[in-house]
């Protein structure tokens, strides 16, 4: 148990940020209602495109991410290894 503990400790607090920001981005990409963006009712008045450029923004920052959390788990940098 303690071996699972210093696992866990030896990781870079920037992988923790980093599926942190890929659940966020996750969530805007596929239902910006959950970010406050648009109301159901629509009672803000937001337009469609403004709805598709959020997306395309989200799912910028996701491929992004998706990108570095990949190059850091290959070289190793994160595990101390």
């Amino acid at each position: 148990m303690s071996e699972l503990i210093i696992f866990f400790r030896n990781i870079d607090p920037q992988f923790y940020v980093c599926i942190f920001g890929l659940i966020v981005t996750g969530i805007g990409i596929y239902n910006p209602l959950l970010l406050g963006l648009y109301s159901p009712d629509n009672s803000y008045n937001e337009s469609s495109i403004m709805i598709l450029i959020f997306r395309l923004i989200s799912g910028m920052l996701f491929l992004i991410m998706v990108l570095y959390l990949l190059y850091r788990l290959v070289t190793g940098t994160w595990f101390g290894t």
